[in-house]
């Protein structure tokens, strides 16, 4: 008889000893569980703010290429505008002989063209920006107005 109760106790410190050890592991799997979950959460966040930057950087890119196409018709407009321009120009000088007027008449020649080489870096000055000048804006009469970008230079023109 003592020799089955010494067994009993055996086999009893046995199952304590596995409980016991079974009880720990599964405590430090779940430490383990709490930890990742912790690292999980702090990468989840820091992904989340990565997604964030992405897109406001998309975003901003996708403004940046619409402002982009925008100017990008405007300067199209204006060349076209530029080119009738131009071709009206040619129109007119292919009427006149040149040569034989500077020569007949060298001032008035030279004052035309000094006046429209005048006109001419204006309109490039208001097309790169600059504002325009209360006697342009003001000029309406076909005397006042600017001769080689009237729409752009004189808003307020009158055409005869």
């Amino acid at each position: 008889m003592f020799k089955f109760s010494w067994i009993k106790i055996g086999i009893f410190v046995l199952i304590l000893t596995s409980v016991l050890f079974a009880g720990r592991t599964a405590w430090n799997h779940y430490q383990f569980l709490l930890d990742e979950n912790k690292t999980l959460s702090v990468n989840t966040q820091l992904l989340e703010d990565a997604v964030k930057i992405q897109q406001d950087t998309i975003d901003k890119m996708a403004a940046d290429i619409q402002l982009g196409d925008e100017a990008r018709a405007q300067f199209q407009q204006e060349r076209t505008a530029a080119q009738a321009r131009t071709r009206i120009l040619e129109e007119k000088l292919s009427e006149h002989n040149l040569g034989f007027l500077a020569a007949e008449r060298p001032g008035l020649v030279t004052t035309i063209i000094n006046n429209a080489t005048r006109d001419n870096g204006r309109c490039f000055e208001i097309l790169s920006g600059s504002p325009l000048t209360i006697t342009e804006i003001n000029a309406t009469l076909p005397s006042q107005v600017n001769s080689i970008c009237p729409e752009l230079a004189n808003p307020n023109r009158r055409d005869n």
